[in-house]
């Protein structure tokens, strides 16, 4: 009789520690199999920094250059030359930081040549008008160098060179083809700083081929 209870006791154990093996495996299988995933939301990392876009710009520039020379010599000269405009985002695609170099070629003034370089430091303001279509406008300083030739110089009573500080306004138009490559017309109005330069200031006009990256 004792051996007959035992037996019936470790079988009843057997098949209840089975039956919960048993469930146990079920619920993970039906864990694993579940169409429900948990998913983590994505965070982009990009930071503010990672939009700033750089800018660049090459073309054609003339200028009309106005003097204040001893009498009966000419007011003014135009010159024709090349410009670089490098420029980068100030944290707003709306607002850019530009450098501006400007080079001119020598040209005949009073039987002799003058020639004249430029540097900028301006932040401009770009106002998108239309898809493809962006007004520009802004100021900063300039530095100019005008250089005369000697003959003309020491007939005249004038110094070879001048170093002219100078601040400058500009207005323009950017139009783009794509994301990248666009076309920028450009005006400036540039008025010296100091009175002891020949150089007053200058009306001028631009045309670059400007890219962003």
């Amino acid at each position: 009789m004792r051996k007959i209870l035992f037996t019936t006791i470790l079988m009843t154990f057997v098949h209840v520690n089975a039956s919960e093996d048993l469930r146990s495996y079920d619920d993970i299988v039906r864990e694993l199999t579940s169409p429900s995933v948990t998913s983590t939301p994505y965070r982009s990392t990009e930071t503010g920094l990672d939009k700033i876009r750089i800018h660049a710009a090459v073309g054609a520039t003339a200028t009309r250059v106005n003097l204040k020379l001893p009498a009966g010599l000419p007011t003014g000269a135009s010159l024709g030359g090349a410009e670089v405009v490098l420029g980068i985002d100030l944290f707003s695609q709306r607002w850019i930081a530009e450098g501006a170099i400007r080079s001119f070629s020598q040209e005949s003034f009073a039987d002799s040549e003058i020639s004249l370089k430029e540097f900028d430091l301006r932040v401009v303001h770009q106002v998108p008008i239309w898809s493809q279509f962006d007004l520009r406008w802004g100021g900063g300083m300039s530095a100019r160098y005008l250089n005369f030739s000697n003959s003309f110089a020491q007939a005249n009573d004038v110094a070879l060179e001048y170093t002219t500080p100078a601040s400058v306004f500009i207005i323009g138009a950017q139009t783009r083809f794509n994301h990248l490559v666009g076309i920028t017309a450009e005006l400036a109005y540039r008025s010296r700083l100091i009175s002891d330069t020949v150089d007053r200031n200058s009306f001028d006009g631009s045309v670059r081929i400007s890219g962003s990256f």
